[in-house]
């Protein structure tokens, strides 16, 4: 049976014709089942907890953005009653990066239909040294320290003013200024800028088991010269200046962190335009 996260996203006066939608659709494809709420009282944790110690639901569903999606992939590989049958799927209300990585439609009954289809894969879980899972990205973002009008031929290259960044990957350590960075698990977010730069939108899989940092500078014009990007298993992230960290563009993350792809896979529901 499925079982659906909803949050407050969900209950906006501006997503009742979405929900209306949403609901007929599902109980036309006869999957609308149990759902459950997330409020001051009833947190996303202890939602999927009480769905999965049920036994009956083995489909977990976030309905919402990538905020739901985040807290409730974090919720299903924290519950003690997970187990191997336990699928992760997610209907967008916006835009989303999980959903384009999955493959979810924006249009809300073809992403109802993608559920009940549910075609599943396994993915890599990324995660970090304070204990937060991410299926997407890790994304940071600092300023620049230097002129932003300069046109850097190599990111990783010594700066003459403190770096912003410093990346411990496997037996060496870089620094880049670039003022937006991201430890990848899946390219969505980053197509446009990996096809600019020519690299291989395929390098960055959630299912070979690396991660991939990829830096680039926003202020210039993308090319292969001005964008960096490494794979590795493990990384180190630390800085000493004030940088904004997001795991999947929800949970704040302060350095010194180690980001590495656990031994762990997620089973999730895919739509046909998935990023892998």
């Amino acid at each position: 049976m499925f079982f659906y996260v909803y949050d407050k996203l969900v209950g906006n006066k501006k997503n009742a014709k979405k929900f209306g939608q949403m609901q007929t659709k599902l109980n036309e494809l006869g999957i609308l089942n149990d759902k459950g709420e997330v409020g001051t009282v009833n947190t996303v944790d202890s939602i999927v907890d009480g769905a999965l110690t049920s036994g009956r639901h083995h489909n977990i569903i976030a309905v919402g953005n990538d905020a739901t999606a985040h807290r409730t992939i974090n919720a299903i590989l924290k519950s003690k009653i997970s187990n191997k049958k336990t699928v992760f799927g997610l209907i967008p209300f916006e835009s989303s990066h999980i959903a384009d990585t999955l493959g979810m439609p924006s249009d809300i009954e073809k992403a109802c239909l993608a559920i009940s289809r549910s075609k599943l894969e396994n993915i890599d879980i990324a995660y970090t040294s304070d204990g937060t899972c991410f299926i997407n990205s890790l994304s940071i973002i600092c300023k620049r320290l230097g002129s932003h009008t300069e046109k850097l031929k190599n990111l990783f290259s010594r700066q003459k003013k403190k770096p912003g960044v410093t990346i411990k990957v496997r037996d060496f350590t870089v620094t880049t200024s670039a003022d937006r960075i991201s430890i990848c698990n899946s390219p969505a977010g980053w197509e446009e800028i990996l096809k600019k730069s020519g690299i291989d939108i395929n390098k960055v899989s959630p299912q070979d088991g690396f991660l991939d940092l990829i830096a680039y500078n926003s202020a210039s014009e993308v090319s292969e010269n001005d964008t960096s990007f490494i794979t590795a298993q493990k990384m180190e992230i630390i800085s000493q200046d004030k940088i904004s960290m997001l795991a999947d563009y929800t949970k704040k993350i302060q350095p010194p962190v180690k980001v590495g792809v656990s031994k762990q896979l997620l089973k999730v529901i895919v739509g046909k335009e998935r990023k892998f």
